[in-house]
C-alpha cells in the first residue's frame, strides 16, 4: 500500500510570516500557499515566505490595508484580497497590486 506523504510547516514572524495572528489561508491555482493576517500578506512556496504590506511599494502598488480577512483568485488568476479598507487584486506574473476603495 502507498501512503501519500504529508508534509506539515509551522511558521511564525520569526520566519517571515507577516503576523502571528492569521485571518484566511488560500492556496492558488500554482499550489501558492497565502496568508492574509493582521499585519499583511504573506505567500508560501513550500520553501520561502514574501510579504507585502501598504506602504511597502510605490503608492500605485500597494494594498489597501494591512488586516486581510479573505483572499480568493478568478478566472485570470487574479488573487483578490478583502481587506480591513476595500478590495485589493494582484496580477499574479507581476504581483503588481490595484484596489478598490469602498
Amino acid at each position: 500500500m502507498n501512503k501519500a506523504r504529508q508534509l506539515f510547516y509551522h511558521i511564525s514572524e520569526k520566519d517571515g510570516l507577516a503576523d502571528n495572528v492569521v485571518n484566511c489561508f488560500f492556496q492558488d491555482s500554482r499550489g501558492l500557499m497565502w496568508m492574509g493576517t493582521q499585519n499583511g500578506l504573506t505567500s508560501f512556496d513550500g520553501s520561502e515566505l514574501k510579504t507585502w504590506r501598504p506602504g511597502a511599494q510605490s503608492t500605485n502598488d500597494q494594498l489597501l490595508s494591512n488586516r486581510i480577512y479573505a483572499i480568493t483568485e478568478d478566472e485570470l488568476h487574479n488573487l483578490w484580497m478583502s481587506t480591513e479598507n476595500g478590495l485589493s487584486a494582484m496580477d499574479p506574473i507581476t504581483k503588481k497590486n490595484t484596489y478598490l476603495a469602498i
